[in-house]
C-alpha cells in the first residue's frame, strides 16, 4: 500500500505547547506502539488512541491528566484480552471493606482477600477496594461516558502504580515515558 495524500483532521496544539499533556501523550502513544505491531489495524484501538489524544488536549486542569492516562490504558488492556478481574476476589468473591487489604495477583490477573491470600502469594500489589471498583467501572463503561468517573488523587496514585506493575509484567518491559509524566 503507498500513501500518496494525507490531510490533517486534528492538530492537538496543547500537546505541544504544555510538557505533562506532551508526557501524557507520549505515554500513550508508547503503550500502543509497545501492544502493537505496524501491520495491525484494530479499529477500536484507533478509536481509544483519538479519544485519548483529543482528552488529553482538552484537560483544563493538569490533574485530569492522570486520570485520561490511566482510562486509556485500562481500556487498552481490555481490547488486548488482558482486562484485569477487578469485581471481586478471585477465590470467594467477595469485594467488600471488611475483607480487606485486597492484593492484586500479577500471576492470576485478578484480585485475593486477605482471606484468600493466606498463603502469601507472590507478586502481589496491594489496591484498595475504592480504587478497584473504580476501575472495573471505568471497563465496563464506554469511552464517552468515563467523564462520569472521578478518580482522587490517592485513587489516581494507586491506579497509576498498579497498572505500572501491571503492564510491566505483561509486557515484560518498562513502560519509559511513564517517569516523565508521573515524576513531573
Amino acid at each position: 500500500m503507498r500513501v500518496d495524500q494525507a490531510e490533517l483532521l486534528r492538530s492537538f496544539p496543547a500537546i505541544r505547547n504544555d510538557y505533562l499533556c506532551y508526557a501524557a501523550a507520549s505515554l500513550v502513544g508508547e503503550l500502543v506502539q509497545l501492544w502493537t505491531r505496524e501491520v495491525d489495524a484494530d479499529p477500536r484501538i484507533f478509536s481509544l488512541l483519538v479519544w485519548g489524544l483529543t482528552g488529553i488536549n482538552t484537560v483544563v486542569a493538569h490533574q485530569e491528566l492522570a486520570q485520561k492516562v490511566i482510562f486509556f490504558e485500562i481500556k487498552l488492556l481490555d481490547i488486548w484480552g488482558y482486562r484485569p478481574n477487578l469485581g471481586g476476589c478471585l477465590g470467594c468473591g467477595t469485594m467488600d471493606s471488611a475483607a480487606r487489604p485486597y492484593h492484586f495477583s500479577l500471576g492470576n490477573g485478578g484480585l485475593l482477600c486477605r482471606a484468600c491470600n493466606q498463603r502469601r502469594h507472590h507478586g502481589l500489589i496491594p489496591l484498595s477496594v475504592a480504587t478497584a471498583r473504580i476501575l472495573a467501572k471505568a471497563q465496563d463503561l464506554t469511552t464517552n461516558k468515563l467523564a462520569r468517573l472521578q478518580l482522587s488523587p490517592t485513587n489516581g496514585k494507586e491506579a497509576a502504580n498498579f497498572l505500572d506493575y501491571y503492564s510491566r509484567h505483561l509486557l515484560q518491559r518498562d513502560v519509559h515515558s511513564r517517569k516523565c509524566l508521573w515524576e513531573a
